[in-house]
């Protein structure tokens, strides 16, 4: 919560002018470390409807350790004169409060913000239908029951808005979605378009799947190298993996040769530069591609045609 409270307060700022002077000195002592003066500011423009005190308040409430104890009761208060007020940020909060108590009140709070276009509402509101297991899809689950029945199309749907924002969680799950076609026809290579976005921003999981789909052929051509590097880049960013992965990052080497795990550390190294992972594993991957034309005899003119030699 602590991210939440961090974005409630760059967001006072990013406002200027139009916040109230006791709002700025509010945020500025918090800033400072002076809670007890940050609550004495926020206190009384929170009781007058100040959404952005209610929501500093509200998540101050819920983190504890800022001036104030934890308390549920004050935190879910002024989150919800907030959120009720509009503001998406108070939503998600309230979201993330319930989703460890009431998925249900947890689905509308995180709706509201995601259908004001958050992206991090967007894949939590996805994340509860696609884990909302206690039923099976498309059963009858009746309101005020907490729950959420699973629902893979709805999964897909909030899971792709909050990926085409740029959501790197949004973008792995998406891709998760896709390679194991749930809500979603079976399409290994937009699978891998999404982890590769995913990828591209450091997602951990995003490089283990990726290179799962390099294991098996999935999407990509089948590629040991870009798969065992990709796994250890993952795995040194501390990725989690289940037995089956753990298994295969251990075994993969086994079956390299010499040159072939030579060529993957430096990959992994390349890849591990700022910004260059998917060029590195592109020019890798092109390059193996046009190796195996040549050493099959075949190769590709200008016109994309294919000559024996």
């Amino acid at each position: 919560m602590k991210s939440l409270l961090f974005a409630a307060l760059l967001s006072i700022l990013c406002i200027g002018s139009k916040a109230s002077a006791g709002l700025h000195e509010g945020v500025e002592a918090y800033q400072k470390g002076d809670y007890r003066l940050a609550i004495q500011e926020l206190s009384p423009l929170a009781r007058q409807g100040d959404r952005y005190a209610q929501l500093c308040l509200g998540v101050m409430y819920l983190d504890g350790g800022h001036g104030v104890q934890q308390d549920d009761e004050q935190a879910t208060k002024w989150l919800r004169l907030a959120a009720d007020q509009g503001d998406d940020l108070a939503q998600v909060s309230l979201g993330h409060f319930y989703s460890k108590r009431d998925h249900e009140e947890a689905a509308k709070w995180f709706r509201l913000a995601a259908e004001q276009g958050t992206a991090s509402a967007q894949r939590e509101l996805a994340l509860l239908y696609f884990n909302g297991t206690r039923f099976p899809e498309g059963e009858f689950v009746a309101k005020g029951t907490g729950l959420v029945p699973r629902d893979d199309k709805e999964a897909a749907k909030w899971f792709r808005l909050a990926a085409e924002q740029g959501d790197d969680l949004g973008q792995v799950n998406l891709g998760v979605i896709y390679a194991n076609g749930k809500g979603v026809a079976q399409d290994y290579k937009e699978a891998v378009k999404w982890f590769r976005l995913a990828a591209d921003q450091g997602s951990s999981s995003a490089q283990r799947n990726l290179g799962a789909m390099f294991v098996y052929g999935k999407g990509v051509p089948e590629n040991r190298v870009a798969a065992c590097a990709l796994l250890d880049l993952a795995v040194a960013a501390g990725a989690k993996t289940d037995g089956s992965l753990t298994e295969l990052h251990g075994l993969l080497p086994q079956t390299m040769t010499k040159n072939e795990i030579k060529a993957s550390l430096a990959l992994t190294q390349q890849m591990a530069e700022p910004g260059n992972l998917l060029k590195a594993l592109d020019q890798y991957v092109k390059s193996t591609v046009t190796q195996q034309h040549r050493d099959t005899g075949l190769i590709t003119n200008p016109m994309g045609r294919h000559k024996q030699k």
